[in-house]
């Protein structure tokens, strides 16, 4: 059974305001992040947890090159970000151009998939990633969009408004 839940989240964080923010550049194959990953981390979780909760923090954050799977292949970037504890795994898209990653807040309908966050929870092979069936890409928390039939996965759909 495919389920996904949808959470919206209203946020004034410094760095999530921006309409697009340079966040990584690609330097002979290495990934050079940016920005203060603490301060973004610590910003996503006090818009997605709640300034209060100090059990909800992100473990590791890195930057992911992956090909899609499906009907074709096709190279993408994301942000994950990993909660051990809660087995959470949140994936963001990273728009390329040229050796230059952004992470897009604003919405665009060429590519929705770099609008939202995408949380996948689970204890087994429980991962986020883009698949493309005819046209339509889209993300899931295995191979097959169903993530995981038997349960064991669910896939979030985060959607963080700022002001």
């Amino acid at each position: 059974m495919y389920r996904l839940l949808i959470i919206i989240f209203l946020g004034s964080s410094f760095l999530l305001k921006a309409q697009e923010t340079h966040f990584a550049s690609i330097n002979n194959g290495n990934f050079e992040i940016l920005l203060d990953t603490n301060i973004y981390k610590y910003e996503l979780k006090e818009i997605i947890f709640g300034e209060e909760d100090s059990l909800h923090f992100y473990d590791r954050i890195s930057i992911v090159r992956d090909s899609t799977f499906g009907d074709s292949k096709e190279e993408y970037f994301f942000i994950l970000l990993e909660d051990f504890n809660l087995n959470q795994k949140t994936a963001k898209w990273l728009e390329k151009r040229g050796t230059n990653l952004f992470l897009i807040q604003e919405y665009n309908k060429k590519n929705r998939l770099q609008f939202y966050y995408y949380r996948c929870e689970g204890k087994t092979n429980c991962t986020p990633r883009v698949g493309i069936i005819g046209n339509k890409k889209g993300w899931s928390c295995d191979e097959t969009f169903n993530c995981n039939i038997d349960g064991s996965c669910t896939l979030s759909k985060i959607y963080v408004l700022t002001e």
